[in-house]
């Protein structure tokens, strides 16, 4: 996942590869540029192989159906919930979320310190509030405001009701491949707070 995100012909530095430029919803294939990415390949060694990231839920704000938002007994906002990918559907009436998050977890194969960079992608970033809890940057409180409807940054006509965080972990070798944090509002719901 690494090489491909990194291997785009748009995505030349570190600066650009922590953005969403480098991580679209789809992949254009006019930017996939697979020499370059056969290249980052066989010049990796072992010490270079970049960390995993793996989230963990620490805690979130959690919306009760038949009380903070109506629908169906069996809905919640949970949609999907691994360590690479955490994703909720906005439901519940509230403005915000607060999520509390972890990558301590993270694997590392180089053994290399790690830094971590936790980054708006996609979505209204003004949306977005990030507060790193400890000193190397691994757990982060999360506070999302309502994401209404957005165009992308990156792709002119692109528009979704989607925000996401991109959790990075480097070495001084490498930047890891994102796992994300993600949050959709419903399409058909107009809000106004």
């Amino acid at each position: 996942q690494m090489l491909l995100r990194r291997s785009q012909n748009n995505i030349d530095a570190d600066k650009e590869y922590l953005t969403g430029r480098a991580h679209p919803v789809v992949f254009d294939r006019r930017n996939i540029n697979v020499i370059k990415m056969m290249n980052a390949a066989h010049r990796m060694a072992l010490k270079d192989i970049p960390p995993l990231v793996q989230l963990k839920l620490i805690s979130e704000d959690t919306m009760v159906v038949g009380r903070d938002f109506i629908g169906p007994i069996r809905l919640s906002e949970k949609l999907y919930e691994s360590p690479e990918l955490i994703s909720r559907i906005w439901r519940g009436y509230s403005p915000s979320r607060t999520m509390r998050i972890s990558a301590a977890g993270t694997l590392n194969p180089s053994g290399l310190p790690l830094q971590y960079y936790w980054v708006v992608l996609r979505g209204p970033a003004d949306k977005v509030d990030i507060q790193l809890l400890n000193r190397d940057g691994s757990e982060a409180a999360i506070r999302f405001a309502y994401p209404y409807r957005s165009e992308s940054q990156w792709l002119e006509g692109m528009w979704s009701n989607r925000i996401e965080v991109g959790v990075f972990a480097g070495t001084r070798s490498n930047i890891s491949a994102p796992s994300f944090i993600t949050w959709v509002t419903l399409d058909n719901e107009e809000r106004r707070y």
